[in-house]
């Protein structure tokens, strides 16, 4: 990406998420949901241009349950995000036709960028595994899907609720990505900044799952 393409993603981030507004920028999205197109999606490196189906689908469900809000659309959008999900994660796993990867994944540079954030996540899962604060077995399976995913070019699993669950509880609550307890904690340097060194499309499915999972976890124990 041009250094001009990093800086107008940026600041739509900034925009989006961090501007002290009231959620402007949101609010004209939902206002005029065509926008998203040309305002969000036209900023996607082409490395990740096989998310774009996934995204718009997501963006019409929100559309839909932003506009149609009541008791019955909150008790199954949750449900109907991990549907989305796991059917363009089958689709980009399989990546036939509109799927198949392009040049912009399969280059030799690509490929070592690749390679490079698979080998911190891996380094950093096993950070985890040595903290005294984390249930060893959990982690280990973590390590070991880490591992295994290096080895393919694709994802396996498919997306559920029990992982993560099973995750917090060995946890005992806490977060690892927010408790601030765990100060001693150093993650190695990201690269997901919107640079041509993110990760792939199939890993950025995983992540938007499990921020879903999250989240519905989240939900149901405020509402309990």
């Amino acid at each position: 990406m041009a250094q001009e393409d990093v800086d107008d993603l940026c600041n739509h981030v900034f925009e989006l998420f961090d501007k002290r507004d009231g959620g402007q920028m949101k609010l004209r999205l939902f206002d005029n949901p065509s926008d998203f197109e040309d305002m969000t999606l036209s900023l996607f490196h082409p490395y990740f241009e096989r998310l774009k189906p996934l995204l718009r689908e997501w963006w019409n469900l929100l559309i839909c349950a932003y506009k149609s809000y009541d008791e019955v659309t909150e008790g199954l959008i949750h449900d109907r995000v991990l549907i989305v999900l796991n059917k363009h994660l089958d689709l980009i796993r399989a990546g036939e036709g509109e799927m198949e990867p392009d040049e912009a994944e399969t280059n030799d540079a690509a490929m070592l960028r690749r390679q490079k954030e698979l080998e911190r996540r891996r380094l950093d899962l096993h950070t985890l595994q040595l903290s005294p604060w984390t249930a060893g077995s959990i982690v280990e399976s973590a390590v070991h899907d880490a591992d295994n995913e290096a080895r393919s070019d694709s994802l396996s699993a498919e997306v559920s609720g029990d992982g993560m669950w099973a995750y917090r509880s060995a946890l005992g609550g806490q977060d690892p990505y927010t408790d601030s307890s765990q100060s001693e904690f150093v993650a190695s340097e990201s690269t997901n900044d919107g640079s041509d060194a993110s990760p792939g499309p199939a890993n950025l499915t995983r992540k938007l799952a499990a921020m879903t999972v999250t989240g519905g976890a989240d939900r149901g124990s405020t509402s309990s």
